[in-house]
C-alpha cells in the first residue's frame, strides 16, 4: 500500500504539468482512491472546475489557462480552444475582452466536418455546458 503523502505527491507532479488540473480518472490511475478524492474535495483542498476535473493547487482565483485546461480535459482529447480564448492564451493584444469564458470546440467522433459541440466552462465548480450535435 502506497502512503497517502506519496500518492498526493504524484498528483501534484502530474497536475503541475497540466496547469494545476487533474481529472478524477487520472487520480485513479495514479492510485488515489475515489473516497480520498471526495474527502479532499469536501475539505476544500481541491476545487472542482469542470465535470471530473479538479484544481489541485488552488491559490486565489484560477487563471484562464487553468480554467481552459479543466474544460479541455472534461470535453475529451479531440477538444480544441477557439475564438477569444485561443487569442488570449496566445497573448493577443487584439482581444480586448477582460474576462473570457473558455470556449472549447469538440469535434464529433464520426460524421461531417463542422458538426460538433461547443463546450463552455466558466466559474469554479461549474460543469461545462454543451449544446449542439453529439
Amino acid at each position: 500500500m502506497v502512503a497517502e503523502g506519496e500518492l498526493l505527491g504524484r498528483v501534484r507532479r502530474m497536475a503541475a504539468r497540466q496547469d494545476g488540473v487533474l481529472t478524477g480518472r487520472q487520480a485513479s490511475r495514479l492510485g488515489v482512491p475515489s473516497a480520498l478524492v471526495r474527502r479532499i474535495v469536501r475539505a476544500g483542498a481541491w476545487v472542482p472546475l469542470a465535470r471530473g476535473s479538479y484544481w489541485v493547487v488552488p491559490n486565489g482565483l484560477p487563471r484562464l489557462a487553468t480554467r481552459v485546461r479543466a474544460a479541455l480535459l472534461a470535453c475529451g482529447p479531440r477538444a480544441v480552444v477557439v475564438g477569444p480564448t485561443a487569442a488570449r492564451l496566445q497573448g493577443s493584444r487584439a482581444c480586448r475582452v477582460r474576462r473570457t469564458r473558455p470556449y472549447i470546440w469538440r469535434a464529433r467522433r464520426l460524421g461531417s466536418p463542422g458538426l460538433g459541440c461547443w463546450c463552455t466552462g466558466s466559474a469554479a465548480g461549474s460543469a461545462p455546458r454543451c449544446a449542439g450535435f453529439r
